[in-house]
């Protein structure tokens, strides 16, 4: 399991990987980044744009990539939709396909 930081660029050509990305909506997000981090609303929101400006920065300079590029990934989910419990069952499911 290889997590962020261009992974699925990196394992692009490994037949049986599964490529996936996990999106939600900035109210979603920041809910969880407040709880988790202890910090109010607005902090995390301005978190979360921070951290996303770092990441599509790092993947545009060092792969030559657009970081939300759907077609990079074989799954896309939007965890607004589905709890942590529900997203792994579908990566699961996804990567037995791929493994069939």
């Amino acid at each position: 399991v290889i997590v962020g930081r261009g992974g699925n660029f990196i394992t692009a050509d490994i037949k049986r990987s599964v490529h996936v990305r996990l999106v939600g909506s900035e109210a979603v997000r920041a809910s969880h980044v407040a709880r988790r981090e202890g910090i109010s609303h607005e902090k995390a929101v301005a978190m979360i744009h921070q951290i996303d400006q770092a990441r599509r920065r790092y993947i545009k300079r060092v792969f030559r990539k657009n970081i939300g590029e759907p077609v990079a990934y074989d799954l896309v989910i939007n965890t607004d939709h589905f709890t942590d419990e529900q997203a792994a069952d579908l990566i699961i499911a996804a990567l037995r396909q791929r493994m069939a």
